[in-house]
């Protein structure tokens, strides 16, 4: 046992390696269960920490623990840590080791202690996402940094165009984050076809950004990942040009109201597409969703608030044989006849139909079709629950369902939902006809984790004496019921990991 508790450290490193290689082990976690062997395990274990993460701990004692214990660290993600000023910024920029850098919304320094962090040669990463002490002095700095990949200067708003022109010149830059950089403009996304590594840009909320902007984005051949949403001066007409990025698998045009159905005509080539969002492109029609039909890698499709999409449009999604997650919220044009179309979308696992007003039991009956389903929101689609839900037997699959605001809803569809066995997460707020002998049939939900029965009026202290049975319960939202008082939560009291929202 004394030899094992003294391995080698050359020979507690390949076992490190060969149960992380074995997969299923995360190396943070797995660090940590080491450093609790002996000590000599735990000295061992400490050099070997490359990430850290000290939430709430003043970063001169977090760069104090380094130069003592830590000595491998590359990773830093400081943003819930305390004390951070310039002088230690300088203190961190002088770590030659470091690589990876996170100040997420940290403050409490000036832009002289942010560019001591970015003049590192071997910084491979940056995370600014809303640190506003970023300016184009800082980014003209970060140009030291020739080994970065990635860059996130999301709601970074003192950064003008002349500065972020200059990051063209980061030619290993792979993933490059501008969310609401107000200054991004065509002549900057001109000058990233320079940066031939590129595969991830966000550009959400960067409004002076145009058509031609995006044609020119359209010759980084290598993009994966593109951002647009509310890019609103961008029409059709540049849109189009993004049928030559057939390496495209995520893009996201919500809330690009000039977007219409010819967009989506020259989007039917990147057969490598796997999420698609349309939220909120209102000029998209049926028509345009046909086009979709060769986009069979297809696995998330948000076309919610697109209300000019009906029953008629639905077809196309039986074509789409590995959507998995649909979003027909505010859809408000599907009926129960749409409903039934979508039955022969074998694949889906998620169905959002929030505010589908006119869909009722008949329609949502369709679903046990779809024995994939796992997760069903059916918020505000005020004519559920009439008929029961009889059709809740068929659905064994299903692990989250959200009625929250069908007023239809009575304990009678909650007695055929009894069934429901996997179901884990389950939302009947402003269910107004659910009482306490509606929480009685839920007694028999032993999986249940979340329950959501805010604004049930008719839900007293009596209803929870049937839930304190459920064991597995972590969450428990009774906000705004009139009837359930401190007494009646007492009944809870044998659940201890349960969190009570009043």
């Amino acid at each position: 046992m004394e030899d094992w508790g003294h391995l080698p450290c050359d020979l507690l490193h390949r076992v490190t390696e060969t149960l992380l290689g074995l997969g299923g082990q995360d190396r943070v976690q797995l660090i940590k269960t080491i450093r609790l062997v002996n000590k000599h395990w735990a000295l061992w274990g400490s050099k070997t920490v490359e990430q850290i993460a000290p939430k709430g701990m003043p970063l001169a004692t977090v760069l104090k623990s380094m130069s003592e214990r830590f000595l491998c660290v590359k990773d830093f993600t400081l943003s819930g840590c305390s004390g951070i000023d310039d002088e230690n910024l300088v203190a961190l920029g002088a770590k030659a080791s470091v690589s990876k850098v996170d100040l997420e919304g940290c403050s409490g320094f000036t832009e002289a202690g942010l560019m001591a962090v970015m003049g590192s040669a071997c910084l491979v990463e940056l995370r600014l996402r809303g640190v506003r002490q970023t300016t184009d002095a800082c980014l003209q700095r970060l140009l030291s940094s020739t080994a970065l990949k990635r860059l996130d200067l999301r709601y970074c708003d003192k950064t003008k165009s002349e500065g972020l022109s200059a990051l063209a010149e980061l030619t290993n830059l792979q993933h490059l984050h501008l969310t609401a950089c107000q200054n991004v403009t065509d002549a900057v996304v001109s000058r990233m076809t320079s940066l031939t590594r590129l595969c991830h840009v966000d550009l959400k909320y960067c409004d002076k950004v145009t058509d031609e902007g995006v044609r020119t984005l359209a010759q980084l051949t290598t993009l994966e990942y593109l951002d647009l949403t509310r890019c609103s001066n961008v029409t059709d007409g540049g849109l189009r040009h993004l049928g030559a990025l057939t390496q495209l698998r995520y893009l996201f045009l919500k809330q690009c109201r000039k977007t219409s159905d010819a967009t989506l005509q020259h989007l039917a080539g990147l057969v490598s597409l796997e999420f698609l969002d349309l939220q909120y492109c209102d000029r998209v029609t049926d028509a345009g969703l046909s086009w979709l039909q060769a986009l069979t890698a297809l696995r998330h499709l948000n076309i919610s608030l697109c209300d000019r999409v009906t029953d008629s449009g639905m077809s196309v999604f039986s074509a789409l044989t590995s959507l998995q997650d649909l979003n027909l919220t505010y859809c408000r044009y599907i009926t129960d006849g749409g409903v039934r179309r979508l039955s022969a979308a074998k694949s889906l696992t998620q169905l959002h139909l929030v505010n589908c007003f006119v869909v009722t039991d008949v329609g949502v009956a369709n679903l046990v079709h779809l024995p994939a389903l796992t997760s069903l929101d059916l918020r505000d689609c005020a004519l559920i629950g009439g008929n029961n839900m009889t059709f809740a037997r068929f659905l064994p699959a299903l692990t989250c369902l959200n009625l929250g605001g069908c007023e239809s809803v009575s304990n009678s569809a909650l007695q055929n939902m009894a069934g429901w066995v996997a179901l884990k997460h389950l939302d009947l707020s402003f269910c107004r006809r659910i009482s306490d002998q509606g929480l009685f049939y839920l007694s028999r939900l032993r999986r249940l984790e979340h329950l959501n029965l805010s604004n049930c009026p008719r839900v007293r202290d009596y209803g929870l004496l049937h839930i304190s049975s459920l064991h597995s319960l972590r969450l428990l939202d009774v906000s705004h019921c009139r009837g359930v008082t401190a007494f009646g939560l007492k009944a809870l009291g044998s659940l201890p990991q349960l969190r009570i929202i009043r």
